[in-house]
């Protein structure tokens, strides 16, 4: 990608932990080491910053976060004005993840503040904060109303009021999220690259989605019916196997065999959230493939 600052070609990296650092990492034996470890490494900045305000696991959560949100900044200010759509489709996953993160905290009665949320390039703060200050899920059903969210939201909480189980409500933001990546899919100007891409993050969406499902006991027929319905489109071969899967596990076996998924890890996860993030991992590495083939550095000569 070029990037244009002040006229000059620029490309802005960052030394990350490699294999052996995370390793070394999840070999400490206390939080302190850990943060030791840190701050002698690339986020040193952010956990200087954050020292004077927290300590312990609060620390590490907010110098990482502050981290993160520098480098979208850093991301937001370098990237082609033609990029910046894209880019701001993907940061509002963060801003999907905050009010699931508020909707959980009303829903099981929890208190939460602005500091609990990671606040990204282009997120609606007045409406987290509106949200933020509702009472309760009705409220908040309210305050989405005139939103983006508003049809979706409500339409779940049709169906929160029936069954009282806010999953539904998490759900619908998800589907909301994705249905737009799906859109930008199939009709937005991208790249073959970058539409590949974006088409395989919603397809482990999808897996994960129907895992889910099968976990809670759901119905194979319904289960069948929901992935045709939200997977934006024909369902992907994947999808296809799983939802013909005659069991949870053989369904999670379809998984594991997917090629760029670690399949002995898959089968080896304790629960549904260790298959997530071996697909989180899966995907990052796919992405890094994708950007190894589809990045071109400016010609210096």
């Amino acid at each position: 990608a070029e990037i244009k600052s002040g006229g000059a070609m620029c490309i802005q990296a960052r030394k990350l932990f490699d294999r052996d650092g995370i390793r070394e990492l999840m070999a400490v034996r206390s939080l302190s080491e850990v943060v030791e470890m840190l701050e002698e490494g690339p986020y040193k900045k952010a956990f200087v910053k954050a020292s004077t305000r927290h300590s312990g696991i609060e620390l590490v959560k907010h110098a990482l976060d502050d981290d993160l949100k520098t480098t979208f900044h850093n991301v937001w200010t370098f990237a082609p004005s033609k990029a910046r759509p894209l880019i701001a489709l993907l940061l509002k996953q963060w801003e999907v993840n905050n009010l699931k993160k508020a909707i959980a905290a009303k829903a099981l009665a929890r208190t939460v503040s602005p500091s609990d949320f990671l606040l990204v390039e282009g997120e609606d703060v007045k409406l987290l904060e509106k949200v933020v200050a509702q009472e309760d899920l009705q409220g908040i059903a309210k305050a989405l109303d005139h939103s983006e969210y508003g049809p979706s939201f409500g339409k779940a909480f049709v169906e929160y009021e029936k069954n009282k189980d806010f999953r539904v409500l998490l759900s619908c933001l998800d589907e909301h999220y994705f249905a737009r990546i799906s859109k930008e899919v199939s009709y937005g100007k991208l790249d073959a690259k970058t539409r590949e891409f974006l088409a395989k993050k919603l397809e482990y969406a999808s897996a994960l989605a129907l895992l889910r499902m099968r976990h809670s006991g759901m119905k194979p027929n319904d289960v069948k019916k929901f992935i045709e319905r939200n997977s934006f489109g024909r369902p992907a071969a994947l999808l296809r196997k799983m939802v013909d899967a005659q069991s949870e596990r053989a369904a999670l076996e379809v998984l594991a065999g997917e090629r760029r998924v670690d399949g002995k890890a898959v089968l080896a996860a304790k629960d549904l959230s260790g298959v997530e993030v071996e697909l989180e991992k899966a995907l990052l590495a796919y992405a890094r493939k994708t950007l190894s083939a589809s990045v071109r550095l400016p010609n210096r000569s």
